[in-house]
């Protein structure tokens, strides 16, 4: 019994500050998908600001730790800085703050920096846990209680985060080929969320090497690298714990709420247990890490495994008609892999609730037009791009936020890693995110439902993850996420909404699509198809010299 208690103290004791390491892999690691090599310096940046405020300057304890944890957010700010805004290759901007801060805790520890008598967050619990002796062996329940809420309370207010507006948004950049994709469809800056997470994450990281440091008794400029390999393949192992259990059918009822955060804690002590395991089978060092080396490969293998510019004058042109939403005007495109234009002079208008076709053969510039207008692409200075009355021309952010877009291939539409009704969520924030509001409020929850009860979608779809959907009801829910808005849009651009997909999804978009007609939406389309119901009002021929007026169908 003392053999499996003692098992156990050694394992929460060592393992439960890296879990705070791990659950800041959900952040960085899982979520923007970012090898944040910051944590092996902000790990140490932490337990010297805590351990120099302490001991040099007499902060109390908790104070330093609240600084270390800022401390922290500003590593990953300067990360992000390398990364979002100098456009760093993402393990080149870790690399490169983590030697700024092996320098930073070098001047600060010299290289080591002892807490001798002073008193930290450990201290009251060490000196209860020095009064249980049992078997010769050194016990630390108080120690253990006290940083099993200080993980707990981090899980519960970061599952609390990544439930809100701002945390969905942030979970949609786990979907490398859509996240950022749809995040700028509906008018959000991935950049920022991604500094975001890497502050947050720095953050929780900083507190953690506080928190060891506090444990040892000092802190030394020396760790960092192997805080970085532990946390990496406890979170990892954690997350393939979480999906294998997730697998069995007998735990669905009772798994199916997991959180990865739960996963991340359940790594981190997993990954302790088998050290603690290894230790006491006498297991040789070398040994050891090569099986850590093969937890590392099991743990990472998927899961069928084994296991804009400055703004400039806008050039003479034709007034605007009182009447137009939109006027684009001498519109023209060339892509940097090529030397000739891609689009070129491309002019038409689009008045309230008319439908226009973009027509011409392939390769002429339609979904090229397209993307400029609603904003994926910049405007080149070449041509103008007018809505409701303003000059937009060298405004892609507004574009993307008042002109709706959808893509032909729902893989960039959809994301994946969201359920059918969090992307319908998503669609649904309006204004920007914030970090307050339940993303899956009651109030959205419910807007939602009447949107999935006007579709031709069964309810039986919300709950789903988006990458379970047939590619045919992905592109479904690509439209409806237009109608989920809650202000529907006054210009919807569609590029080949139908394209590749079987009668009966081609006639769930099409009964979407007019429903957004008939609710008074202009709509300029590219299709091959046809669609009842829906009259084409105006054809614009695009082709190598352009159109200077839209041609009458």
């Amino acid at each position: 019994m003392l053999d499996i208690l003692s098992f156990l103290n050694d394992t929460f004791y060592d393992g439960l500050p890296y879990a705070l390491i791990c659950l800041s892999f959900v952040l960085t690691a899982k979520y923007i998908r970012f090898p944040d090599v910051t944590c092996s310096g902000s790990f140490v940046f932490g337990a010297a600001i805590t351990a120099t405020g302490i001991v040099r300057a007499g902060v109390p304890p908790v104070v330093a730790v609240l600084f270390a944890a800022a401390g922290g957010a500003a590593a990953g700010a300067l990360t992000g800085f390398f990364f979002t805004v100098l456009k760093l290759d993402r393990l080149l901007a870790g690399i490169l703050s983590a030697f700024v801060l092996y320098s930073v805790n070098l001047m600060l520890l010299t290289p080591t920096l002892a807490y001798g008598d002073h008193a930290t967050l450990l201290s009251l619990f060490e000196a209860r846990d020095r009064l249980i002796m049992a078997a010769n062996a050194s016990w630390h329940p108080w120690v253990i209680g006290f940083l099993l809420v200080v993980v707990v309370f981090t899980k519960v207010v970061l599952d609390r985060f990544l439930r809100s507006e701002v945390g969905l948004a942030m979970r949609c950049l786990e979907d490398e080929q859509a996240g950022e994709y749809a995040l700028e469809r509906y008018g959000l800056t991935p950049s920022r969320l991604k500094l975001l997470a890497l502050c947050l994450g720095n953050a929780i990281v900083a507190v953690a090497g506080a928190l060891v440091s506090f444990k040892e008794g000092a802190a030394n400029a020396q760790r960092g690298f192997d805080v970085l390999i532990t946390g990496l393949v406890a979170f990892l192992l954690g997350q393939q714990m979480l999906v294998l259990v997730q697998r069995i059918p007998a735990a669905r009822i009772w798994t199916a709420r997991l959180r990865p955060t739960s996963g991340a804690i359940c790594g981190a002590l997993a990954y302790f247990g088998l050290i603690t395991l290894s230790q006491r089978l006498h297991v040789p060092s070398e040994l050891t890490k090569i099986v850590l080396v093969g937890l590392v490969a099991l743990s990472a293998a998927p899961p069928t495994g084994l296991f804009g510019g400055m703004r400039r004058t806008a050039a003479s042109a034709s007034p605007l008609r009182a009447d137009a939403l939109l006027v684009v005007e001498a519109l023209a495109y060339k892509y940097a892999s090529t030397d000739k234009d891609s689009l070129q002079e491309l002019s038409f208008t689009a008045r309230p609730g008319q439908v226009l076709q973009l027509a011409g053969a392939n390769g002429v510039g339609k979904t090229t037009a397209l993307r400029i207008v609603a904003g994926f692409l910049d405007a080149q200075d070449r041509g103008r791009i007018l809505f409701q009355g303003t000059d937009l021309t060298m405004d892609r952010q507004e574009r993307l936020r008042r002109i709706a877009y959808v893509d032909q291939s729902a893989d960039r539409g959809v994301v994946g890693c969201l359920t059918t009704e969090e992307n319908l969520a998503l669609a649904a924030m309006g204004s920007p995110p914030r970090v307050w509001r339940n993303a899956l409020s009651t109030g959205t929850v419910a807007h939602v439902a009447r949107v999935v009860g006007r579709s031709p979608f069964g309810p039986e779809v919300l709950r789903r993850r988006a990458d379970q959907l047939s590619g045919g009801q992905r592109q479904v829910l690509n439209v409806l996420t237009l109608l989920a808005k809650r202000e529907l849009p006054a210009l919807v651009l569609l590029d080949e909404p139908t394209n590749n997909l079987d009668a009966e999804n081609t006639e769930r978009c099409r009964q979407i699509i007019k429903t957004l007609h008939d609710e008074g939406a202009a709509i300029v389309i590219v299709s091959h198809a046809r669609f009842e119901g829906i009259g084409i009002d105006r054809v614009v021929e695009v082709n190598g010299a352009g159109t200077a007026d839209p041609v009458v169908a």
